[in-house]
């Protein structure tokens, strides 16, 4: 089995980009902005979508996935596009190597929802149940400090959706905006008694 590299993805992304209007692809960035940076391993940056948080991947294969989901949705939402056959036959090949389960099939799904947002605009119930919030997000929504969120998550049973890229441009956690939202209305008032039932 081919292993998913750097040029797997800038191949994945040249078809994405087309499959999507040009509005979901990956670059390839080389930095050393903190010390913990290596500059000669390959970043792996989304460009455009509508998460409003660019993602990046250090996994050639989970940037892969992500883009394997977006070809999909250009696919499934554009009359006007068809893959090559040499396309479809690459897009076949690699998306038989990824496999649909964890972060992987996470970035899957989120870029097919991205996608099909993105080309129509009509999906927001979808996107909706994908939106992805960073640490600070849900800490600021909840009113809480960055480092309470995760054993907050932990007690309500929300697991991360992935990892991505916060707006301080720093490595984070993601948690389904949706779930946080509906676990903080469930919440008993403050005082409220939850250990017996009312009459």
């Amino acid at each position: 089995m081919t292993a998913i590299t750097e040029a797997t993805v800038l191949e994945l992304a040249r078809i994405s980009n087309a499959a999507t209007y040009g509005y979901n692809f990956v670059r390839v960035e080389r930095r050393d902005r903190y010390e913990w940076d290596n500059p000669e391993t390959p970043i792996y940056v989304q460009e455009g979508g509508v998460a409003g948080i660019p993602q990046t991947w250090t996994d050639p294969s989970e940037a892969a996935a992500f883009l394997i989901g977006c070809i999909q949705a250009g696919q499934e939402t554009r009359d006007d596009f068809h893959l090559t056959a040499q396309d479809q036959a690459i897009v076949d090949t690699i998306a038989a190597q990824i496999p649909d389960e964890g972060e992987h099939l996470f970035w899957k799904k989120y870029g097919r929802t991205n996608s099909i947002g993105a080309i129509r605009g009509v999906q927001e119930g979808r996107l909706r149940d994908l939106e992805a919030w960073d640490v600070q997000q849900v800490a600021d929504y909840l009113g809480i400090r960055p480092d309470s969120v995760r054993r907050q998550m932990s007690r309500w049973g929300i697991q991360r959706m992935g990892s991505g890229q916060s707006q301080a441009g720093r490595m984070t956690a993601l948690y389904n905006a949706a779930k946080v939202r509906t676990a903080h209305a469930a919440r008993p008032g403050r005082g409220a008694r939850t250990d017996r039932t009312q009459a």
